[in-house]
């Protein structure tokens, strides 16, 4: 049951992301439209080749767990390179340290709102952070 849960959680994320995505394109492009609109964003943010559908069916689905070490490696990865503490990215991104290093472990799997949060702290973009 969990691993079903997991899945829908998943794919509600993915959807939720896409439907962000197709937001924030459309407001480009309308301020775009207005002409003479100069944009503070980097072009990074707007990276739309990682973000994939969800599997057609849940016997080729990613297992939830692994999904969430990996996460937590590219945390731990992308801290690293930075010459961070755990505690040094928690003051960045608002998180405490010991979820942080639950995080970074890979135990469970982040809600997208923790991962927006850690994705603005490293100064990544989300499909930078996941992919």
């Amino acid at each position: 049951m969990k691993r079903a849960e997991a899945l829908a959680r998943n794919r509600v994320t993915t959807d939720l992301l896409l439907e962000a995505r197709e937001r924030c394109e459309a407001r480009l492009d309308h301020l775009l439209s207005m002409g003479d609109v100069e944009l503070a964003v980097p072009q990074r943010f707007f990276r739309t080749d990682s973000i994939v559908p969800p599997p057609p069916d849940e016997a080729a689905a990613p297992d939830p767990d692994a999904l969430g070490r990996r996460i937590g490696e590219r945390i731990r990865q992308e801290r690293r390179e930075r010459l961070w503490t755990q505690q040094q990215l928690a003051d960045r991104t608002g998180i405490r340290r010991p979820n942080i290093a639950r995080l970074e472990r890979g135990s469970g799997l982040p809600n997208l709102a923790t991962l927006f949060k850690v994705a603005v702290g490293l100064e990544l973009s989300l499909s930078e952070l996941i992919g």
